[in-house]
Order: C-alpha cells, then sequence, then structure tokens
C-alpha cells in the first residue's frame, strides 16, 4: 500500500529500497546453470588453460610498468607512470608485492 512519506528516514528508507530491489540479481544455483554450460563447448586447448591459470610474475609487474607511457594518464593514486618508472628502485618491491597479491589471488576462495 502506497502511502506519503514525509521523514528524512522514512525517504531514505523509501529510495534505499527502491534501488536495492532495481539492482539485485538472485544467483542462479549450479542446477539451474547445468544446462547451460553443458551446451557450452571448450574452446582453449589444454595448454592455453593452464596459461592462463599460471601465475604473475614479478618480471610481468616491471614490464607492465615501463611499457606504460610516462605521462599518458594518471593512475588512481594521482601520479603518472614516470613517477613508478622513475622511483621504481624505491617503490618497485612494494608495488610489486601489492600487485602480485591482488592478481595470483586464488580463485578458489570465492
Amino acid at each position: 500500500m502506497n502511502s506519503w512519506k514525509s521523514s528524512k528516514d522514512d525517504n531514505f528508507s523509501v529510495v534505499s529500497d527502491y534501488f536495492a530491489g532495481m539492482f539485485h540479481s538472485e544467483q542462479p544455483s549450479i542446477d539451474q546453470l547445468a544446462p547451460v554450460l553443458d551446451s557450452v563447448q571448450p574452446r582453449l586447448s589444454y595448454r592455453s588453460g593452464r596459461f592462463l591459470d599460471s601465475r604473475f610474475l614479478p618480471e610481468e609487474i616491471h614490464r607492465a610498468i615501463f611499457d606504460m607511457a610516462p605521462s599518458k594518464v594518471l593512475g588512481p593514486d594521482g601520479l603518472p607512470a614516470l613517477f613508478y618508472q622513475k622511483f621504481w628502485h624505491l617503490v618497485g618491491p612494494q608495488v610489486t608485492t601489492v600487485c602480485l597479491s591482488v592478481l595470483n589471488v586464488d580463485a578458489s576462495l570465492d
């Protein structure tokens, strides 16, 4: 039943509930997905699959940083790639550790 809401808390609740309902979805069970997944044929070779499952290496982080255009785009921290390239000897180990901890998360933990 609709009713007029006049308090700030009531209005917040109405808006919050509206958008929560709009952007909420039910996650299908594996039983519901099975027919769809059974019809999907693998497209990767075993070798390609193993490559995609491999862990990222420190050298790849270094290469990615130094392959970036030095002043093209600022990172989320507001610093250009040039900062990391110029001060890699100081920040490289920490940057590498953080990147590898994000990139090499074990997907089976989800």
